[in-house]
């Protein structure tokens, strides 16, 4: 399979969020890659860019939430979906972190994490404000069964 990518921005809003599903999923299907780990990728996706949407710019004016997904072909027939969403807001420490008490909220990385097979999250600075999420996805031969 050769290198595809997808890009995608909203303005950090809830309605911003159905718009990066379905154009996600169309990318998967297109890609012919949705029936073999379409919903954890979705799963995944959602849970960041609602992060992003809800936390990043709270407070303010809503800002940017960019979604870019990248296909790449490994040997034995293996592809790998990265998705990054980035925002430009201030990292929040999600509730339960720290020593807190039971979290009714704070689950969404908990969640990216037990479906993605690797995830990296860049939190930014003070004075280089922004998140980057970035999730793979092994999909193909070389892969186990998940």
């Amino acid at each position: 399979m050769s290198s595809s990518t997808l890009r995608v921005e909203i303005a950090a809003q809830v309605g911003g969020i159905a718009v990066v599903r379905s154009a996600l999923r169309a990318w998967l299907v297109g890609q012919g890659l949705f029936d073999q780990r379409g919903q954890d990728i979705l799963l995944a996706v959602d849970e960041a860019v609602t992060n992003s949407v809800e936390h990043a710019y709270r407070g303010g004016t809503p800002g940017p939430v960019v979604l870019t997904a990248l296909t790449t072909g490994g040997g034995s027939g293996s592809t790998t979906v990265r998705v990054s969403v980035a925002d430009r807001g201030q990292w929040v420490t999600p509730a339960g972190e720290g020593g807190g008490g039971l979290a009714v909220r704070g689950r969404g990385l908990k969640i990216i994490e037990s479906v993605a097979d690797l995830v990296r999250v860049d939190r930014g600075t003070t004075s280089a404000p922004g998140t980057t999420t970035v999730v793979e996805f092994a999909i193909g031969a070389a892969v186990g069964v998940r």
